[in-house]
């Protein structure tokens, strides 16, 4: 975990409110960073403190140069950072967070990846890891949701791993591509019909459809793993601004804070 400067290296516009954003890191940040892991983003210049605090972003990808985090435009911080000049300095936290637990993943146990809207970012990260990792993807079963297919990114990136094994589903709310309806549409079906397979789910997107998944993944008594988006002040823990109800008999610790307990939680010991 580093607090360090990191300069804008690029800044590719994917649609009209999401960008990808290159920055530099110190030479040692690769080899701490577990998929799913995060970093907090100053978004303010040197010379100000608005905004003040720091914003959570997961990381998306690692380069040779540093790493890229894939951005959402939702609210002020984020637009700052949509317009930042290449070479703009940034104060920067992380790798932060557990990651998702890439240890009990075996080469020839099935894995499903399933990714809603913005949660894109930290399931590519993982992807990136099994790739590295020599994973088969005939194991792998990407599964992506969006309101419209104007929302899906990497589509063309996943397109041509499927020719390499990846099995590659979408759901779209207006049905503008793929099956039309939630994402865990189609987790549910593919449950049924490979049940035998018992997969190991991990996922990252918005709270409902991990709230839906968990029940889901419960119910076929798959391993299932959610990495939780949430607004927080300090990135490590101490604000308590981004706490979530666990299953615990403790009722004085009914709490885990998922900027430091996760953000990546075992479904089973949520209660969401």
């Amino acid at each position: 975990m580093f607090l360090f400067p990191s300069t804008v290296l690029q800044l590719t516009e994917l649609t009209p409110d999401t960008f990808r954003i290159r920055l530099s890191s110190p030479e040692n940040f690769a080899r701490q960073f577990i998929p799913g892991q995060f970093v907090m983003a100053s978004v303010a210049g040197p010379s100000h403190l608005d905004p003040l605090l720091k914003r959570p972003f997961s990381i998306c990808r690692l380069r040779p140069d540093g790493f890229e985090l894939l951005i959402k435009v939702v609210g002020r911080g984020t637009e700052i950072l949509q317009h930042m000049a290449i070479g703009t300095l940034l104060s920067l936290h992380g790798p932060l967070g557990n990651g998702y637990p890439v240890n009990v993943i075996g080469k020839d146990r099935k894995i499903m990846l399933v990714a809603g809207g913005i949660g894109i970012a930290s399931i590519i990260s993982l992807l990136d890891y099994c790739l590295e990792a020599a994973y088969p993807l005939k194991n792998i079963n990407l599964i992506l949701g969006a309101r419209t297919s104007s929302e899906l990114l990497y589509i063309d990136e996943f397109r041509q791993l499927t020719e390499k094994g990846l099995t590659l589903s979408i759901a779209t709310d207006d049905g503008s591509r793929g099956h039309r309806g939630l994402v865990t549409d189609l987790v549910s079906r593919q449950l049924q019909n490979n049940a035998e397979n018992n997969p190991i789910i991990l996922s990252c997107g918005p709270l409902p459809m991990l709230t839906a998944l968990g029940k889901l993944a419960v119910e076929a008594s798959c391993p299932c793993y959610l990495s939780l988006e949430s607004r927080m002040a300090c990135g490590f823990g101490v604000c308590l601004g981004c706490v979530t109800r666990n299953k615990t008999k403790d009722e004085k610790h009914p709490w885990v804070k998922v900027c430091h307990d996760g953000p990546v939680f075992d479904a089973a010991t949520l209660q969401l």
